[in-house]
């Protein structure tokens, strides 16, 4: 197996632990207040673990400073790697995986999806 085919083999076992993991985040803070409005992952998880970023979008900034202030931010931080250990995300690299913030204003003066996560 190539080094190219097994990362690709890596990143497509991956892949589902993590989705199921945001949207286990999701639910249980559906709740809460800001709204999530978004979240996604990328990231070179196939070559290692440890190349996972999980995006949570808020509407506004407005909402993304409140989730700051009010500790919702780390909150989701954490419970998101509660979520990728518990889904059976590999143990070493959930410590150095991103969890990041935005909101749609912040993405929208940047110029797009395109040019705020270039």
């Amino acid at each position: 197996m190539t080094s190219h085919s097994k990362a690709e083999a890596n990143e497509k076992q991956l892949e589902p632990i993590v989705q199921r993991a945001i949207a286990t985040v999701r639910s249980s803070m559906s709740t809460r207040k800001p709204n999530i409005r978004e979240a996604f992952s990328y990231g070179a998880i196939g070559i290692d673990p440890k190349h996972l970023v999980v995006w949570y979008i808020f509407s506004a900034d407005a909402d993304k400073s409140l989730a700051t202030r009010s500790g919702f931010s780390k909150e989701l931080d954490f419970q998101s790697r509660v979520a990728l250990r518990t889904e059976g995300y590999p143990a070493p690299a959930v410590d150095q995986i991103s969890v990041a913030f935005a909101s749609d204003e912040e993405i929208k003066r940047a110029g797009g999806l395109r040019a705020f996560f270039a």
